[in-house]
């Protein structure tokens, strides 16, 4: 999580109210981007542009939503999709080098406190692997249900 975000949170809510996060390790990127390889059943050794492209082109658009709309709700979003519902999800930042381990309940409250739009590019990995719902920077959404 770049530490502005969390910097400007605290500004507003109070020191220490951001709420808790773990930044993967480097091996532990590694082993998250080669197990979305395996389900989604592409080499092990393609790459992080190979891979987030193939997740662009399978996943679908959600036709009228927007993340950059002042009314957009990650929650309602989430159980519109039905998608299962996991206690921690994982942010990819970039190409599966930044990933961020979170509990789904924070980043549904404080999504836009997190995603800020025209900057990020954010990729929402549910942690059992069974979907993920990309989010542009353009406030575009895609969601993709894993095998």
């Amino acid at each position: 999580m770049e530490h502005f975000k969390i910097a400007e949170f605290e500004r507003e809510h109070g020191q220490g109210t951001f709420p808790r996060f773990r930044s993967l390790s480097p091996p532990e990127t590694t082993a998250l981007a080669t197990s979305l390889l395996q389900v989604l059943a592409l080499p092990v050794d393609a790459g992080p542009l190979e891979l987030l492209s193939v997740i662009r082109s399978r996943s679908l658009p959600i036709d009228a939503v927007n993340a950059d709309d002042e009314n957009f709700c990650l929650g309602d979003l989430l159980r519109k999709l039905n998608y299962p519902e996991s206690e921690l999800v994982y942010l990819n930042w970039y190409q599966y080098d930044e990933i961020d381990e979170c509990r789904t309940e924070d980043v549904v409250r404080l999504f836009h406190d997190i995603w800020y739009p025209s900057a990020d590019d954010l990729e929402l990995i549910d942690s059992q692997l069974k979907w993920i719902l990309s989010i542009e920077h353009h406030g575009m959404v895609r969601g993709l249900r894993l095998p």
